[in-house]
């Protein structure tokens, strides 16, 4: 640990004013007698970070030195040469945070009494305090560290962790962007560009002794306040921010409930249901649940802050019965997708037995004509099994068949692909029909499995497609050769 304030005192004599904020440290001391030499003040300077980068400057009323460069007026060995011990220095230290090399997601706290003061002392209104905040978190996604240099801090929030080692800790960039996602989806923050903050970006995640009066414990009962007034903002149907106020709709077309900010309190109750909004991934819908219930057990804004515990199992309640009445209609659009899936398998299995049928029934037509030509004794019985035994009156009839036969060939195909096309319309068509019914990968799961039956299906129909045309060909062939007499 180092405590800088400290060692500056030791360094430069009497402090005269020290000020931290997110972005700085300022610390102005008055020294009497004789500066440390460079050697001294070098040491000093590599007690702050990397990430971080310190000047100083020295003034005595007509001179001045600055460090580390030597940019002021005389290079600091000449200045401090020129001090002598009844004579008084002004010192200003500042440091800036996050200098070059350093990280967005950590920040250095170089004295947590004198940061905490800016978070609470100095901005006792909670418009400025959410501000600051905001200003942190806009800097970069996931979490922030902050490295408490001077004291033991263990302390994690949300979006926020305090420790003396920041190391390597875990930015939950991606849960925080989900959390984001899930807000947004949940409510209609008019001013959520700008103000970055999310309902449990303040939820406290160590647990703090009750009687504990130390600093951190006071910083963690700031940040259950503020953790209140997001769950408020984001509770309503819409919302936005309107100078020291939130304004806040709990349901569409309901009046605009007003809520100065310096009068929210902290609420366990409104906190925990806003992050059990949050928690899945039907934020919408536990959102209209809970607005639905909210609307009904609090008339006013005195109601919704005072809100109980109560509160949370009757928005539970609610939600149980509304998705219990979800799995009725869960059951009946699966039986309805089901018997879809059946449908398109069965005209599956018709298209193919259709072009079956229609090659036995041209089969049969050629059997009836040869055995109609038999019975009629058109057939030359004498060079039966040669070539031309239909006589020749009949030669027209027989290349006259043989083309209406092919020319049923081809009728048959293209109806066939006809409707093949049709029903490749049909499941498309019904793909559509259930999206947003069902999720998103359990639909797609399911026609998996029908688009698997109708690759096959597909495989088969061109298989059989072009045996059967080979076959009736093949007959048709023979039937001319055979019957036709040149």
């Amino acid at each position: 640990m180092v405590d800088i304030r400290m060692e500056a005192k030791s360094l430069f004599g009497e402090e005269e004013s020290c000020r931290e904020t997110f972005s700085s440290f300022e610390c102005e001391l008055k020294k009497s007698g004789e500066l440390p030499s460079r050697e001294e003040i070098d040491a000093f300077f590599a007690l702050i970070p990397a990430r971080d980068s310190m000047k100083i400057v020295f003034t005595d009323g007509l001179d001045r030195a600055e460090l580390p460069l030597d940019t002021g007026l005389r290079p600091y060995k000449e200045f401090a040469a020129g001090v002598s011990s009844e004579d008084e220095t002004s010192i200003r230290i500042r440091i800036d945070k996050n200098g070059p090399g350093g990280r967005d997601n950590v920040i250095s706290i170089y004295c947590l009494e004198t940061f905490l003061m800016f978070f609470t002392g100095e901005a006792e209104d909670t418009a400025v305090l959410m501000e600051r905040w905001n200003e942190v978190v806009k800097r970069a996604e996931g979490r922030t560290a902050f490295e408490v240099l001077n004291t033991d801090a263990e302390f994690e929030a949300g979006a926020f962790l305090f420790t003396n080692d920041a190391a390597g800790f875990d930015l939950r960039a991606e849960e925080r962007a989900l959390r984001r996602q899930r807000a947004e989806e949940a409510c209609t923050f008019m001013d959520r560009r700008e103000m970055r903050l999310l309902p449990g970006d303040f939820t406290p995640e160590t647990k703090l002794p009750e009687d504990d009066s130390s600093l951190i414990a006071k910083l963690a009962g700031t940040m259950r306040r503020l953790d209140t007034v997001l769950a408020v903002i984001y509770l309503g149907v819409s919302s936005r921010m309107e100078k020291d106020e939130a304004v806040v709709s709990i349901t569409r077309g309901g009046r605009e409930l007003h809520f100065p900010l310096k009068d929210i309190p902290e609420n366990e109750t409104l906190t925990k249901l806003i992050g059990w909004i949050l928690s899945g991934e039907d934020a919408a819908e536990r959102a209209d649940v809970a607005r639905s219930t909210v609307s009904l057990r609090c008339k006013d804004e005195a109601e919704l802050l005072a809100a109980e515990a109560s509160l949370t199992d009757a928005v539970r309640s609610a939600y149980s019965l509304y998705r219990s009445k979800n799995v009725e209609r869960y059951l009946e659009v699966r039986k309805q997708l089901n018997k879809s899936i059946l449908d398109s398998a069965r005209q599956v299995a018709e298209l193919i037995g259709s072009l079956i049928d229609s090659f036995k029934t041209n089969f049969i037509a050629i059997i009836t004509v040869l055995i109609t030509q038999v019975l009629a004794g058109n057939v030359d019985f004498a060079k039966l099994g040669r070539e031309g035994f239909v006589k020749e009156d009949m030669n027209a009839v027989v290349v006259i068949y043989c083309g209406a036969s092919f020319v049923y060939l081809a009728v048959t195909m293209l109806h066939i692909y006809f409707k093949w096309d049709f029903y490749c319309v049909y499941f498309e068509r019904m793909k559509e029909n259930f999206e947003g019914l069902l999720d998103g990968e359990e639909l797609a799961a399911e026609f998996k499995k029908a688009g698997d039956i109708k690759v096959k299906a597909e495989k088969k129909l061109l298989l059989y497609s072009a045996v059967m045309a080979v076959l009736w060909i093949a007959i048709l062939f023979v039937v001319w050769r055979a019957g036709y007499r040149a």
